[in-house]
């Protein structure tokens, strides 16, 4: 199970995750050695966290780092993972 939380503080976001990661093949991992981190800077007003299947978030990653704003994370969010649910049924 992954935490990840966010938080407003004096107009201020703050957000906090664990840092073990979880492969497809269930083996834990250092995201500062294999590469991997929950948490990222997309502008200096927008920033994602993401849980749950680490192949599946980095296949989205290339138009997540070019939003212009929340709502075009969520758009891109909603799609991966109706693609997601449509591959898991073939």
């Amino acid at each position: 199970m992954s935490l990840i939380m966010g938080r407003v503080n004096n107009g201020k976001v703050y957000m906090l995750g664990d840092t073990a990661l979880t492969f497809h093949d269930l083996r834990k991992a250092n995201p500062f050695i294999e590469g991997c981190l929950k948490q990222y800077i997309i502008t200096d007003k927008l920033a994602i966290a993401f849980a749950g299947n680490t192949s599946a978030f980095e296949a989205v990653c290339p138009k997540l780092f070019l939003a212009l704003n929340a709502d075009e994370i969520i758009n891109i969010a909603v799609e991966a993972q109706k693609i997601e649910t449509i591959l898991n049924y073939l």
